[in-house]
């Protein structure tokens, strides 16, 4: 009887040893608890984990200055690329990268506390919508 294939799952080789100490610790009473029950729901729900860490890690404030806070965006490029928000009095924040006064780098640079305070200082509002 031919196999049927699993067109929701891909092939692919780990070493060894990784698959040993994955076996080992399926037997734990900690990963048990958690329900994990197999090395293909082990290994997928650790990478899927190391995923979201990765991608939390999208953004970092790199420095903030009187007029504008400068943001490394790790999702540009190969290696990242710094985009600067800039804010002035009377006027409204404004993305050098996106060229929009509302993109994700407006509303992160928003979650800086320094960049908030010179925001406010300019009395510039938190923009609602992301574009």
């Amino acid at each position: 009887m031919a196999k049927k294939p699993n067109y929701g799952w891909r092939p692919v080789q780990l070493p060894k040893d990784l698959v040993d100490t994955v076996e080992s610790l399926l037997k734990t009473s900690r990963v048990k608890k958690q329900g994990i029950t197999s090395i293909s729901q082990f290994i997928a729900r650790t990478v899927n984990e190391e995923i979201l860490k990765l991608e939390s890690f999208r953004m970092a404030k790199v420095s903030t200055y009187k007029d504008h806070v400068r943001i490394m965006d790790n999702k540009i490029g190969n290696v990242g690329r710094i985009v600067s928000v800039y804010f002035k009095k009377g006027n409204s924040s404004w993305c050098d990268y996106c060229d929009k006064a509302n993109c994700i780098h407006v509303q992160y640079a928003w979650e800086i506390p320094a960049a908030k305070e010179m925001f406010e200082i300019h009395g510039m509002n938190y923009p609602h919508s992301k574009e």
